[in-house]
């Protein structure tokens, strides 16, 4: 069993969002019982996890990594309205490079793995809550930590690295199929603004067509085959 600090008396609040729903059901017992964390909200899914985290105001969110993916924006946003309120952490079991990257620019500050025990995960959790950036003993080997800062990068850098949340966004819906105007009436931005997204974006890639992006954003975990 963890050592709980014995001043701290309120439980640190969770919401849960993951698709597996056997965890979404065990994982608040067993974190009831390994230390003072209490699941307020759970979901299957981004949009019905969202608006868990705007009515339940927790202290921490814990996510599935690929649902993170898919809505990494809309959870940014989220967390940009709640700065300071909710600190985020993934849940990952395989994660891409790109993927890893791209958590750590929107301020995921906890990293734990489908591998660390029940006690790890309730120990990184108390850890996230008290301030801490928090990273599983078993992706030490994909992350590392600046001593002097506690900022944490992924120790191998994707081609992905300097581009921002919007060209990320077209650059997932363009893998997907979608046509320059579907996006831009999605993102609610002109035409123009995605066509330009969409050059620089296979420019820096080197892509010269869909077909090679979507192989690409697959082998990377952008999207799934």
């Amino acid at each position: 069993m963890l050592v709980q600090d014995p001043l701290q008396t309120t439980p640190i609040s969770l919401v849960l969002i993951d698709p597996n729903c056997l965890l979404v059901e065990a994982l608040p017992k067993c974190l009831s019982d390994y230390a003072n964390v209490s699941v307020v909200g759970r979901s299957l899914n981004v949009p019905d996890g969202l608006e868990c985290l705007r009515r339940q105001k927790p202290d921490l969110c814990l996510v599935d990594s690929d649902l993170y993916t898919s809505g990494f924006r809309q959870f940014a946003d989220e967390l940009s309205v709640r700065l300071g309120e909710t600190r985020l952490a993934i849940f990952v079991d395989e994660l891409s490079d790109v993927q890893l990257e791209t958590a750590i620019s929107n301020q995921v500050r906890g990293f734990l793995s489908r591998r660390d025990s029940i006690r790890e995960v309730g120990d990184s959790l108390t850890r996230l809550a008290s301030g801490e950036t928090v990273v599983s003993r078993n992706l030490a080997g994909r992350l590392e930590r600046n001593p002097q800062t506690g900022e944490v990068r992924a120790i191998r850098r994707s081609q992905l690295e300097r581009f921002s949340n919007r060209q990320l966004e077209v650059l997932m819906h363009l893998a997907r199929g979608s046509r320059v105007r579907e996006i831009a009436g999605l993102m609610h931005v002109s035409e123009k603004a995605v066509e330009s997204h969409k050059f620089r974006i296979m420019k820096r890639l080197g892509i010269r067509d869909r077909v090679q992006l979507c192989r690409w954003a697959i082998r990377e975990g952008l999207i799934e085959a």
